[in-house]
């Protein structure tokens, strides 16, 4: 669903919008693949889908999207990196500030 959602918002992408000069994207895509290689983020690697559920202290179950209303990881910074998503270097930091 993340990667679907990702596409679509390619897609839609105005080309007469600001865009991140290829220079600074290929320095972040170099930043997230470090990142992906360091063991300590090795959590943060994949987004978890909206299937996935966890216990609870009380014995019930919530689904993973009702906890977290915007799942985020590396690999979706990286696809969105990839398709030209990121319009300023600040939505970067956002979505790698939301993973942390």
């Amino acid at each position: 669903i993340a990667a679907t959602a990702a596409a679509t918002a390619a897609a839609e992408v105005d080309p007469e919008m600001p865009a991140l000069d290829p220079a600074t994207t290929s320095m972040l895509i170099a930043r997230v693949h470090k990142a992906q290689a360091n063991p300590d983020y090795e959590v943060f690697l994949d987004t978890i889908g909206s299937d996935r559920s966890f216990p609870q202290v009380d014995g019930t179950r919530a689904n993973y999207c009702s906890l977290v209303p915007l799942p985020m990881a590396l690999d979706t910074v990286l696809r969105r990196l990839r398709l030209g998503y990121y319009r300023q270097v600040d939505a970067f930091e956002h979505d790698v500030t939301t993973i942390l």
